[in-house]
């Protein structure tokens, strides 16, 4: 397929499910005026789950733009497809059998469709792990796993359109045309086995990626940390939804669990199209620096009010007394905290860089003059082919202190990659 029908395919995909969109608006509309605003569809976790459909559509729109062949980006668009789908087949439930019954026809049928189009999603988001950020399987075995995975997802899907239980609320009462009660319960029970089989499938697609990560290196590798930017704000996500949930917010939970929806596409999007590749290292670092300082934060201030809570039972402290506490006890440690966390991370994960950073600035640090910057910088990147260059009289020209004979005059050259400079090499001449 050539790039110019790839790109039309994709932005149809796209305009159709806007297409969707607005005629569930429109549907929800009509429901609130025909007197069944109870089967309005559009409700907060509804939006959260739009924006992970919004998110998938337009990374998938993304990578086929710039990469037709690979396939995670058509995966994605059928994702955000299959998910949105089940908007216009619950309206044509509603409006069919319980706003106007009898206006539509099959709405049996469409029932069953709809209780069974949860499937395809753990499918598609499956496959997607095992072919990013390539596009191919780390191995034929893997490609064995991706085969049995679809099969299995297959046969389940046709499996549930032939169950006899009674689907959810609010069609609990309407009849499965497709039942067929002589297979039962042991088509539910197949069905059930295969469906575990999917999930396993899941799980063991994302340990393909950590695989994938051990066997990486150099820009494969920085690809592959695209995707640690998801897991990393895990604890945040985590943390939000228990405490959503334990003030009863529904709406803040869901917007909790949505966020880790949302930005799985993004993620993996920005590993296949190598999105800023040269940054990801640094990125990662920041963002595990502030998202191990907000849960410290939180849980300082949270610990400091719970024991003014206690305190203000048992000496009559008044809570606001504790809580201006914790925010300052926040305040104080903010910084330092801050600086110390970064400093273990970058010792940790990039400790090349740490040694590095430390070196320079100790040796900068001393201000004797006669210092030998080529000498140093090759001691901190271990490297002896290391120059210092500085500009020239004469515009793109640098003068290169090889600390090996007099400075010598080049040209410097951009390298590019992906439209982007991401290095300069010298073109020596005499000097």
């Amino acid at each position: 397929m050539d790039a110019r029908r790839a790109r039309w395919i994709a932005a149809s995909v796209i305009a159709i499910e806007a297409v969707v969109l607005l005629g569930g608006l429109v549907s929800d509309r009509l429901l609130v005026r025909a007197g069944h605003a109870d089967l309005v569809g559009f409700g907060g976790a509804t939006w959260v789950l739009l924006l992970g459909v919004a998110s998938a559509a337009v990374v998938g729109f993304a990578i086929v733009r710039t990469q037709p062949r690979h396939p995670v980006g058509w995966l994605f668009l059928a994702l955000s497809a299959t998910i949105l789908v089940s908007g216009p087949l619950e309206a044509w439930i509603e409006w069919g059998r319980l706003a106007r019954p009898g206006s539509l026809p099959g709405t049996g049928a469409v029932a069953a469709i709809n209780d069974a189009t949860w499937i395809p999603w753990f499918v598609l988001v499956a496959l997607i792990l095992l072919l990013t950020p390539t596009g191919t399987y780390l191995s034929p075995r893997w490609r064995a796993l991706g085969r049995v995975i679809v099969g299995a997802g297959a046969i389940a899907f046709l499996l549930s359109l032939m169950k006899t239980d009674p689907f959810e609320s609010p069609f609990q009462d309407i009849e499965n045309p497709w039942a067929v009660p002589a297979i039962q319960p042991a088509s539910a029970w197949v069905e059930y086995g295969l469906v575990l089989l999917v999930a396993a499938g899941l799980i063991a697609s994302g340990a393909s990626l950590l695989l994938r990560w051990r066997q990486a290196s150099g820009d494969a590798r920085r690809q592959l940390l695209w995707l640690a930017l998801v897991v990393v704000p895990l604890p945040l996500f985590v943390v939000a939804a228990f405490v959503a949930s334990s003030v009863g917010s529904s709406v803040g939970t869901v917007a909790a669990t949505g966020g880790f929806v949302v930005l799985v596409p993004i993620a993996a999007g920005l590993s296949i199209t190598r999105y800023h590749l040269y940054d990801v290292e640094r990125i990662l670092a920041r963002t595990t620096t502030y998202v191990g300082l907000t849960v410290l934060l939180i849980g300082t201030y949270a610990l400091i009010v719970w024991f003014g809570a206690r305190g203000a039972q048992r000496w009559s402290i008044s809570p606001a007394i504790a809580a201006t506490v914790g925010a300052l006890a926040v305040a104080a440690i903010a910084a330092p905290a801050q600086r110390v966390i970064q400093d273990l991370i970058d010792r940790r994960f990039n400790r090349r860089r740490y040694d590095a950073v430390r070196l320079v600035g100790a040796e900068l640090a001393d201000e004797r003059a006669g210092r030998d910057l080529a000498v140093l910088f090759r001691r901190a990147f271990d490297d002896p082919s290391v120059v210092v260059a500085y500009p020239g009289a004469q515009l793109d020209t640098w003068v290169m202190d090889t600390g090996m004979g007099p400075p010598a005059m080049v040209d410097w050259v951009d390298v590019v990659r992906h439209g982007r400079v991401v290095a300069r090499r010298a073109r020596g001449r005499a000097g």
